[in-house]
């Protein structure tokens, strides 16, 4: 049991003590328990006992929906054109430090933060964008519902801006994984090697795009 729900929080509520929450989640009996997604959605419930078997193959059915959900912004993007770089003097290291906004979902989470079609995204958290790779790798080890800090630039303007923005989710294309990757970009090593020290576990670092 301890394996299969690895991973998983579990969390208990009186419901004496927190009345307010059963009035809330309509709780008339119990058991009652909810599967809610790391972005706070109900995505299952179960109002009645069941045997262990049976709740142990809900469970693994729910964790590898959960598994499938990816996050995402809600952009394409491509290479800033030379013009854009000399516009908004853009950073040039090895590659061109950012990537042009291309498309914008109106109801995406890049959207809702701000971001407008023609901005040049700079960063995601702590890591510098300088290819598609770089987001696609911020978003595979982050999860719908994580906030995010963003750094862009905006035609006619030489300020570098902020925004945040509440990641959202898209099924996967890729399915379930048995390995998955916890931290993405130079950006985020520093953490992965202080999470490593304070654990005693070795780090494994794998490299994508055109310069691996």
């Amino acid at each position: 049991m301890a394996r299969a729900l690895e991973g998983v929080e579990i969390i208990f509520v009186d419901l004496d003590q927190h009345p307010e929450l059963a009035e809330a989640y309509g709780v008339t009996s119990i058991p009652d328990v909810f599967f809610v997604d790391r972005a706070g959605n109900v995505t299952d419930r179960l109002m009645t006992f069941e045997e262990p078997g049976p709740f142990l193959e809900r469970v693994s059915t729910w964790l590898g929906k959960m598994k499938m959900d990816s996050a995402n912004l809600g952009l394409g993007t491509s290479v800033p054109s030379q013009e854009v770089a000399k516009d908004l003097d853009l950073v040039h290291r090895v590659r061109l430090l950012g990537r042009f906004v291309d498309s914008l979902d109106a109801k995406g989470p890049a959207a809702a933060a701000g971001l407008q079609e023609g901005d040049v995204l700079l960063s995601l958290g702590d890591n510098d964008l300088y290819s598609a790779d770089d987001i696609a790798d911020f978003l595979a080890v982050s999860a719908p519902g994580d906030r995010i800090e963003m750094r862009f630039k905006r035609a006619g303007d030489a300020e570098t801006h902020q925004a945040t923005a509440i990641l959202g989710s898209q099924v996967s294309t890729r399915g379930p994984r048995d390995m998955r990757w916890h931290y993405a970009g130079l950006g985020q090593l520093p953490a992965a090697l202080e999470e490593a020290r304070a654990e005693k576990k070795k780090v494994m670092v794998g490299l994508s795009g055109a310069e691996s």
